[in-house]
């Protein structure tokens, strides 16, 4: 029956009443097959494909989060994952903080403490986009010190892969 309207809508020309009928079509046949959970993630992931950016928004909003715990934490994960151009940056930073406590009138190479702040946390930030959004991972740099945090740093690598996967398959397929 629902076959029948939606090749009715598509002859007409109703395209948002054939998403609309194709959507339950679809839940009907999760329902009869009973794929209650894969119901469930079309709907959250993406819509079943009527709403694509939606899946870009939820790996943008999981990449926040672990930004905002990575910032949280910086101090005990750069013990277990460090890679060797974020020591340079961050002792880099630290240098320069070090040289303005000890002489607190250099003020000739603009340093301030907000400026450090934000220097700090666009470090953890390309951090936190390094285990997210890479492809392959160090492991080289990854010390088995805190096996939590190792635990930590791979699911968040772990993630982000799964969503770069979701993302060209959306890409690539283009439905």
């Amino acid at each position: 029956m629902y076959e029948k309207i939606i090749w009715h809508c598509q002859q007409n020309g109703l395209q948002s009443k054939v998403s609309y009928y194709s959507d339950i079509l679809a839940e009907i046949e999760d329902k009869e097959n009973r794929l209650s959970i894969t119901n469930f993630a079309n709907n959250l992931w993406w819509s079943r494909g009527q709403n694509k950016t939606k899946a870009v928004l939820i790996t943008f909003c999981f990449f926040m989060v672990f930004f905002l715990l990575n910032w949280k934490f910086f101090e005990d994960l750069k013990c277990v994952y460090f890679p060797k151009a974020f020591k340079e940056y961050f002792n880099r930073i630290e240098r320069i903080e070090k040289a303005l406590m000890q002489h607190p009138g250099i003020t000739k190479y603009k340093w301030s403490i907000a400026r450090g702040n934000r220097a700090r946390v666009a470090g953890i930030f390309f951090y936190s986009g390094l285990i997210f959004w890479n492809i392959k991972m160090d492991f080289d740099n990854l010390r088995m010190n805190n096996l939590y945090l190792c635990f930590f740093i791979l699911f968040q690598h772990l993630v982000g892969l799964l969503f770069i996967a979701n993302i060209i398959g959306f890409i690539i397929i283009g439905s």
